[in-house]
């Protein structure tokens, strides 16, 4: 269990960090996180769906490896891509897995950037 209080730990490691709910809207991610996105501040991000952002392509994909690592209720490691435009295709090493996060149940991902 944690709170976003405690993710903060986070906002400032090299890698992606992100939670979302179970209805799979973002509720935090990291400046890392932010910075891929092209997001200035966390109040940007929140409440917002991948069908939202730079990579909506892509969104069917990534939300059914969202699905499948809730349903499962153990990490899932993958590798997932897009095209970001002015980056190009960027890939990750991502471990999504379920927690609880101020009492509610989400999210949470992990990603190393591979390609930039």
């Amino acid at each position: 269990m944690y709170t976003l209080e405690q993710l903060q730990v986070f906002t400032d490691m090299p890698f992606l960090v992100f939670v979302k709910d179970e209805e799979l809207k973002y509720v935090w991610g990291n400046k890392c996180f932010l910075d891929l996105v092209g997001f200035g501040s966390l109040d940007e991000l929140v409440g917002r769906k991948d069908h939202d952002l730079i990579w909506s392509g892509y969104a069917d994909t990534l939300n059914e490896n969202d699905r499948l690592a809730m349903s499962g209720g153990k990490p899932v490691n993958i590798t997932e891509s897009s095209d970001i435009p002015g980056k190009g295709t960027v890939g990750g090493r991502v471990c999504k897995f379920p927690a609880i996060v101020d009492g509610k149940r989400c999210l949470m991902g992990v990603a190393l950037l591979l390609d930039e």
